[in-house]
């Protein structure tokens, strides 16, 4: 991924997460553990990549301590958001990442964009 790619990925992505209460896509009927589960490998797996040099070289300090920061929380929140994926399209524990994900966009000034 080019290093334009890395930080308008993850700005989207935050946006979507922050955008409404349930995960970016999922509706009732598809908001299952699975799409859950995709949604969160697509934050650590893909797109958050704090070792790679290329990832590094584009965000600033600040901006790294906040990414590092989110990944954390969701982390901490991973089994709570796969075991209720499936209970409604804006289950509480999609709720509160809709929240921090707002915060780490407005922390980091990214909603301008």
């Amino acid at each position: 991924m080019t290093t334009v790619g890395w930080k308008g990925s993850l700005t989207t992505l935050l946006l979507a997460m922050s955008a409404r209460g349930s995960p970016p896509g999922a509706t009732v009927e598809c908001g299952s553990a699975a799409s859950v589960t995709a949604l969160l490998e697509r934050w650590s797996g893909e797109l958050y990549r704090p070792d790679a040099p290329m990832f590094k070289r584009q965000f600033t300090a600040a901006e790294m301590g906040r990414l590092k920061k989110f990944d954390a929380y969701l982390g901490a929140r991973r089994d709570a958001l796969v075991a209720t994926a499936g209970d409604s399209a804006a289950s509480p524990a999609w709720r509160e990442v809709a929240t921090e994900a707002a915060h780490v966009l407005d922390d980091l000034g990214w909603r301008r964009r």
